[in-house]
């Protein structure tokens, strides 16, 4: 795994994959596991229990105007 940056909250029962990234203000809950590969992009939450395949990206969500930005949150992924 690549170290990931200082800003991010990665809960210690987290499973990253080898060569997984993490953005700046990351925050991974706890049973999340990410496999080989994966790219998290910046400001994205990861729910507790989430299962991600390998090499998946998951990206912030697109900016909205500015009383309606939130970052992305993620509760469940599949690979196609």
């Amino acid at each position: 795994m690549t170290e990931p940056t200082t800003t991010a909250t990665i809960d210690p029962s987290a499973r990253l994959g080898a060569g997984t990234t993490v953005g700046e203000h990351v925050v991974i809950g706890p049973g999340v596991t990410l496999g080989e590969g994966c790219a998290v992009g910046h400001h994205v939450v990861i729910h507790a229990g989430t299962q991600v395949g390998s090499h998946v990206r998951i990206d912030e969500a697109p900016r909205k105007p500015a009383m309606f930005r939130h970052a992305a949150s993620i509760t469940s992924c599949t690979q196609s």
